[in-house]
Parts: structure tokens; sequence; C-alpha cells
């Protein structure tokens, strides 16, 4: 095969994969490479649809066949680089763009390359990634490829202003270029991608790239519409604001102002549901939507039925029916984290196939919503376990019946677990997929600390009044001394003095007396003579 054919076959593939049409692109280098297996060219292209395709270890090793072909040659290097990076490997492409640049310093393409290779995505090198995507727009500062890095390397580094004025930019140079156009979408805020992903989509049906950050999008605003599902979380809570009349107010303002909010958030989720085809929703997954739909109207009715028999109990003045009011109110809870927690296996799917999409994002398209979901659960775990240990610790110590206290403080402590164990798996396809963020850790922490704190009081709460502020020690010894004719210690009579009612303590006054004064003698000294008798 000539090197003009093999240029055509070269431009014809890679114009078919920017295209998304990764199949003829396929069928086209098949066919050339049938005829020259060994064209280094032929083989750089391959290992970019390959790469397209997701499949890295086979880009790897069409890359580096390239290269053995070609080593003179920068196009197999720069392909390799690519791979790399995407496979995560960046020091591995960092040492080899370091030699190209020293190499090649008036190319354009080995400083966009660098720029990539040298993200750490903890900022460490921000500023060699800035020179070199600089670098290459002063080199070719009319091609939109170098701008596309650039929003890129921002965007990773979380400038996403910056990244959107350089999609900008580029576009202004080539408003049709398929990598800027998905960027925008990609970048813009979560409001605005359906409708911009939409336009890919119609225009490239075969994007599956858009397709995996549509899906995502759109199951990131039912998860987080769902989370109002939440609200009886805040009405058991607040009920225990006090007893009787106060706390059935409470109650009701609690499950009124949760209402409206209910309905904000499902009118607004509608309105941009109904923007999207009817032939792409049906596309949707449904697992888990008609059980995450009854418990929705379970808890719906559970928190009207809470209140109202938390009404019965002011008007018949019975702590039994304010515990029934609790424990129905607790159930409510339940249910709406059961509809949270329903649909959430099937968004994960969806997360899972954008994460492993690495073709054109770092991690891939759909990292963001990862990135969502966990900051979701994090905070709203942390509000509800905040609120419910500072209520429940409230209605513990004031002399709260039995069970009324754990009716509220269990189910909330069930929701920051279920928050715990939501913003760990959300964690899996976020950047930060390890924890290393310790906002993140320390939030985990804060979840769990919130968990055992609403368990213990949950317990103390079974307890009677009574009982919550004794202790368990042993009681201290007592004498067994006793006086000849004095009675034997023991408990006091039930009329005797000591039984309750205060000993009068006798008054007495002490009789004053005078010391007469006196005059200590005064003795003389006197001289004594002693004789002593002598013997014989």
């Amino acid at each position: 095969m000539s090197s003009d054919a093999t240029e055509s076959v070269v431009a014809r593939a890679g114009s078919l994969r920017a295209l998304g049409q990764l199949e003829a692109a396929e069928r086209l280098l098949q066919d050339a490479l049938g005829t020259a297996p060994g064209d280094a060219a032929l083989l750089t292209e391959w290992a970019a649809l390959l790469q397209a395709r997701g499949d890295l270890l086979q880009a790897e090793q069409a890359a580096r066949s390239a290269l053995q072909a070609a080593p003179d040659t920068l196009p197999p290097y720069l392909r390799l680089v690519a791979v790399l990076i995407v496979a995560g490997r960046a020091p591995e492409a960092l040492t080899i763009t370091s030699q190209l640049v020293g190499m090649a310093p008036d190319v354009a393409g080995v400083w966009a390359q660098h720029a990539l290779a040298s993200i750490d995505g903890r900022g460490r090198r921000i500023e060699q990634v800035r020179h070199a995507y600089h670098r290459a727009l002063e080199l070719e500062p009319g091609s939109p490829d170098w701008h596309t890095v650039a929003a890129v390397c921002e965007r990773v580094h979380g400038n996403t202003g910056l990244a959107r004025g350089f999609v900008a930019a580029g576009l202004e140079r080539a408003s049709q270029h398929p990598a800027l156009l998905a960027l925008r979408a990609e970048y813009a805020p979560v409001a605005e991608q359906p409708g911009l992903l939409l336009d890919l989509l119609v225009t490239n049906p075969g994007d599956e790239e858009s397709r995996e950050l549509l899906d995502a999008a759109v199951t990131w605003e039912r998860r987080a519409a769902s989370a109002v599902a939440l609200v009886p979380a805040v009405v058991a809570a607040v009920a225990l604001a006090g007893p009787g009349l106060p706390g059935a107010v409470a109650a009701t303002v609690a499950a009124a102002g949760g209402a409206a909010a209910v309905w904000a958030a499902l009118r607004r989720y509608r309105r941009r549901r109904d923007r999207l085809p009817a032939s792409y929703l049906a596309t949707l997954s449904r697992r888990g939507s008609v059980v995450a739909r009854w418990a929705a109207m379970v808890t719906t009715g559970l928190v009207v039925l809470g209140v109202a028999v938390r009404w019965v109990a002011v008007g018949v003045d019975g702590p039994a029916w304010e515990l029934a009011s609790a424990w129905v109110l607790g159930t409510a809870v339940v249910a709406g984290l059961l509809s949270v927690a329903a649909p959430l296996p099937g968004d994960d799917r969806v997360l899972r196939a954008a994460r492993a999409r690495t073709g054109r994002v770092l991690w891939g398209v759909g990292w963001r919503f990862g990135s969502l979901r966990q900051e979701l659960a994090l905070w709203t775990g942390l509000g509800a376990g905040v609120l419910g240990l500072v209520v429940a610790a409230t209605g513990s110590s004031d002399g709260a019946p039995a069970g009324l206290v754990t009716a509220a403080a269990w189910p909330i402590a069930l929701v920051t677990a279920t928050a715990f164990v939501e913003a760990v798996r959300a964690g899996r396809f976020a950047p930060q997929r390890y924890l290393r963020s310790l906002g993140i850790r320390y939030r985990l922490l804060a979840l769990a600390g919130l968990t055992i704190g609403l368990v213990a009081i949950g317990a103390v709460g079974l307890q009677p009044p009574g009982a919550r502020g004794t202790s368990d020690r042993e009681p201290a010894p007592v004498s067994t001394f006793t006086v000849p004719g004095a009675p034997a210690p023991g408990p006091p009579a039930p009329d005797s003095p000591s039984s309750g009612s205060p000993v009068p303590v006798p008054s007495f006054s002490v009789p004053s007396f005078s010391v007469p004064s006196f005059d200590v003698p005064t003795i003389p000294p006197q001289s004594r003579s002693v004789s002593v008798p002598t013997p014989g």
C-alpha cells in the first residue's frame, strides 16, 4: 500500500472515530492492515481506535508495535503516551514526554501530551501543567485540540470556570469540534447538561459517552429529588420537642413544611423530566422504581397518621398515645429510607458503565455524579443525625415515657448508617475513590459517631424515667458495729422522722463563765546546806 493510500485510510478512519462510528473505522483499518500489517501509521490509528473502545491493553500493544515499526517518528510515541495516561500510568507517560520535549521542543502535540502526563491529581505540578499547555497554544494558537487539552487540565484541578473559558475559546475557532462540544456538555451546570447532551446525541446517535453521561445526569436528578423522602426523620425528631400541645404543634408545622418541600422538589424534577423524549425515558432502568413508589406512598400515609395520633394524645392526655405516635413516625422514617435506597442499585449500574468509559476524560464521564451522590449522602446523613441526636438527648432527660425517644432515635440512626454506606459506595465512582480527601474521611467518622450516639440514646430511652440516672455500682459497705442498748442499724420505719420528714435539731446555749485571774508566785532561791554523815 502506497503512502498516499495509507494517509487516506488513516484520515478517513480518524474522521469516523471522531464521529463515534467505531465499527466502520474498524472495518476500514482491518482491510488496510490485511494489506500492510506492519505499517506504523495504520497501527497508530488502530491503537487510537482500541483506546476509544476502552480496550487499553490491546491499544498499548498496538502502539508499541507501531513504535517498533517506526522508532524515529513522533505519532507512535504520542499515541503510546495517550494510552498510558488513560490507563492511569501517568508516571510512565511523564518519563516519555520529558524526553520528547527535549528532542522536539517546537512540536505542539508533544507539549500537549506533556501537560496531560504531568497531572498528578493533587495540584502539586499545576504550574508545570500550565506551562506545557500554554506552550502548545503558543506554537499553534489556532488549533482547537490544544484548547481541549487546556480545558481538561484545568477541570482536573477543579478550575471549572477556566475550563469553560478554554472550551468557549476553542469553539470560536471550530464551532463543530466534537471534543469541545462534548466537553461543553460535560462541564456545563447539571441543570443544563441533559439538553446539551441530547443535542450531541441528535448529531451523533452513536456517541456512547454522551449517552452514558446523559444517563448519569438523569439518574442524579432522580436521586436528588428522592432526598425529600427523609422528611419523616425531621418530623419524628421535632415531635420530641415537648409533651402535649407543643410537641403536636411542632410536628404539624414540620410535616406541613416537609410537604411543601416535597411538592416543590417533585414539581421541579418532573418539569425537567418532561423535557426528555419519551423514547429515551423508555430505555432507562426501572429497577427498584415500583418499590420506591409504594414506599413513598406508605411514608406519606404514616406521617399523616402519626401527626393525627399526636393530636389525639393532646386531647386524651395520655402518654400511651404519644408513644404510639412516635412509633408510627419512626416507621415512616424507615419507609422513606426504603424509597430512597430501592433505586440505588440501578443508579450504580449507570455510574459503573460511565466510570468504565475512559476514552474522553481521565476518570470516566460519570465521575462528577459519583461525587455529587457522595456529597448528598454525607450532608443529609449529618443533618438528620445532628438534629436527631440533639432532640433525642434533650427528650431522654426530661422524663419521657419509656420507648418514646427510642422510637425516633433508632430510625434516625438507621438513616445515618445508610448514609455512611451510601457515601462509601458512591465514592467508588468519584475521583477520591479511596477516600483520600480529609473532608470526606472526617465526615464519615462524624456519621459513625452520630450513629453510635443515637443507638446509645435509644437504648437509654427504653428504661423507665426513674431508672435512667441510676448506677449499677454496688452500695457502699455499712458498718456492723452496734452500741449496747441501741437499736440495730436498718432502714427507718415508715413513720419515723428519718423516712422523709426533717429531724429537728435541738438548740442549746453554752453558759458563759469567767476565768479568775491569778498571779504565779515567785519563789526566791534559797541555799540549803546538806550535811553528809561520815561513817564511824
